[in-house]
């Protein structure tokens, strides 16, 4: 059912990887309201997020489903740290299914933002990394230039 058992990616392939990092990164261009980040698609899904001088770790649950679309989801914010590099290293650290998120400022040492969670499938599909930019409030809004995207097996 792809819970707990490993990360998607490469759907096309459709391989699973049990243990890697994922390093980003990213050199964002912020409006007020956006977010730009690193995430794991899944019911529930986490990110790990840049909005202004911060970057936060949101759990996102998706309660309700109509016609197979969320009709009503809820994010919270799980951990936030001040961050002022000007390139935003995250990376996403998949172990034996379960996964953590680490940042890193300029070329300084990764550190951990909140706890590890377990995998989980979403939907149709297993869990599966992604890198995003939005708009909270739905106006138009930044970009995040993606310089590095690094997947290292373990």
């Amino acid at each position: 059912d792809g819970v707990g058992q490993g990360l998607q990616v490469g759907p096309q392939l459709g391989q699973q990887l049990r243990s890697f990092d994922m390093d980003v990164c990213l050199q964002p261009q912020l409006q007020p309201g956006d977010r730009a980040g690193l995430g794991v698609m899944g019911y529930p899904y986490h990110y790990l997020a840049l909005e202004g001088d911060r970057l936060l770790l949101v759990r996102g649950d998706i309660e309700e489903f109509g016609r197979g679309i969320p009709e009503r989801v809820t994010e919270q914010v799980l951990a936030g740290v001040p961050y002022s590099a000007e390139h935003l290293r995250l990376r996403l650290r998949v172990r034996d299914g379960e996964f953590c998120f680490q940042y890193a400022e300029e070329e300084g040492p990764w550190t951990p933002v909140g706890e590890s969670f377990p995998l989980a499938a979403g939907g149709w599909t297993a869990a599966r990394p992604g890198l995003f930019c939005f708009n909270r409030r739905g106006l138009p809004g930044g970009w995040a230039d993606v310089s590095q995207v690094r997947f290292d097996p373990q």
